[in-house]
């Protein structure tokens, strides 16, 4: 008998074009043009996309000459570029990705679960891809979310992981009064459409050492060239919100000592803090009274649980929610959102 606690049904397609002078795989090509959109160059194309610069160059000399048009343009001294056609390309076989991705999607729920029924296998673990939460790996680490295999990343990261289908469901956090595609890059919008439901709320600060003895009261203080700051890593939502005040404030991030300093949770940065290696970080009221520091708050924020609507309906999603907001009871910096009702993002 299987635990079948992994065990999922995974049905994948693959674009390619015929032509008369052979295959081309689209998927790959498309691949490797965007890696080039993005680096502004065939050599940072090539490595974005594990190839080499004789490798990269030769499937795409392939392509044009198949296609019967300029893909790429290169420019020496100014990097590459992508034709008209390279454009239309990398966007249409992006589109048709994703419309293929998302019919599959709709039909391996019911399929796969009658599968594991007639293999008799167990319910798969719940795939979270979500920011990082200090009740969350609490939680977890107490053993009390079983049926939840959650992997912490930055935001715009973790709607990506569930648009591609790498998880199940995304969790990410806005400031209260901001824009949430200031902190979720890619956008909301798509088939399936994605719901939002208000998890829980949360207090953010400045964290600085017992007794602030250098007497830090915001964000400017940060500035000073005595004070040593210790940053979240970039992509995470604290990181946006910070740069994000930071631009309010009009402070130049090369004015604040250790800005380029990254940490990739909570802890991490109010632990080097406690430890006397950084002076002041941006990170949770709880793991500030947790390790014993001072803590100036500068804003509280929303967290979201982001999935298809029909995943709300999972018992496992409904455990998650459950254990996680019956937990917010004992953590001081958080409490249950005004509203858990589930709702359309907004762009």
């Amino acid at each position: 008998m299987h635990s079948g606690a992994d065990a999922r049904l995974h049905i994948r397609a693959h674009t390619s074009l015929e032509l008369a002078g052979g295959e081309l795989d689209l998927a790959a090509l498309a691949a490797l043009l965007d890696a080039v959109a993005e680096t502004g160059s065939l050599q940072g194309g090539a490595e974005r996309t594990g190839r080499s610069y004789r490798g990269a160059w030769g499937r795409i000399k392939e392509a044009e000459e198949l296609l019967g048009c300029q893909l790429v343009d290169k420019t020496k001294g100014h990097g590459s570029q992508l034709t008209p056609a390279g454009h239309g390309i990398a966007m249409l076989v992006g589109k048709i990705e994703a419309r293929v991705h998302s019919l599959v999607q709709r039909e391996l729920a019911g399929l796969g679960r009658e599968l594991r029924d007639c293999l008799q296998l167990g319910e798969p673990r719940l795939r979270l891809a979500c920011s990082h939460d200090l009740v969350l790996q609490q939680c977890i680490g107490e053993g009390r979310l079983p049926h939840l295999d959650a992997r912490f990343m930055g935001s715009p990261k973790a709607v990506t992981a569930l648009r591609e289908g790498r998880a199940e469901i995304a969790g990410f956090h806005v400031p209260d009064g901001l824009p949430m595609d200031l902190f979720v890059k890619r956008s909301l919008d798509g088939d399936p459409p994605l719901y939002l439901r208000p998890l829980l709320r949360r207090e953010q600060g400045l964290v600085v050492a017992r007794g602030n003895p250098l007497g830090i009261r915001s964000i400017a203080d940060l500035a000073r060239p005595s004070v040593r700051f210790i940053n979240r890593q970039r992509g995470s939502g604290t990181r946006v919100w910070f740069d994000y005040l930071l631009r309010e404030h009009g402070i130049s991030p090369s004015s604040i000592r250790g800005y380029p300093v990254e940490e990739f949770t909570h802890f991490a940065v109010v632990a080097a803090v406690a430890a006397g290696a950084a002076d002041a970080a941006f990170a949770l009221k709880a793991t500030a009274i947790a390790l014993g520091l001072d803590f100036v708050s500068l804003g509280f924020e929303t967290y979201y649980l982001c999935a298809p609507r029909e995943v709300f309906d999972d018992d496992r999603c409904g455990a998650l929610v459950g254990v996680m907001q019956s937990a917010l009871e004992a953590q001081p910096g958080y409490a249950l959102p005004p509203s858990e009702t589930l709702v359309r993002p907004v762009s």
